[in-house]
């Protein structure tokens, strides 16, 4: 996995009003990143995701049964504290 770093700084986001074919969501603005990140340079792969999941797994599941309605959750899932 090889990864960039983006490092802190000012840079214009966007097109110039002049360019051509540029459309009304294009408009160009100053852009700040307040803290250097890195970022892969290729897209995850299928073997890198899985490898990662099951760490993240558990989370993404509490999330989305956290999201859903009390009345469309099961029964098994729903605590009796939280029905209505």
């Amino acid at each position: 996995m090889t990864l960039n770093e983006i490092p802190a700084g000012t840079f214009f986001m966007g097109s110039p009003e002049g360019e051509e074919k540029r459309e009304n969501g294009e408009t160009q603005h100053k852009v700040k990143i307040r803290k250097a990140f890195y970022i892969q340079t290729t897209e995850v792969t299928q073997g890198q995701w899985k490898a990662y999941k099951p760490k993240v797994a558990n989370v993404f599941r509490l999330v989305l049964e956290v999201e859903k309605p009390l009345e469309s959750r099961k029964p098994s899932n729903t605590k009796k504290s939280e029905l209505p």
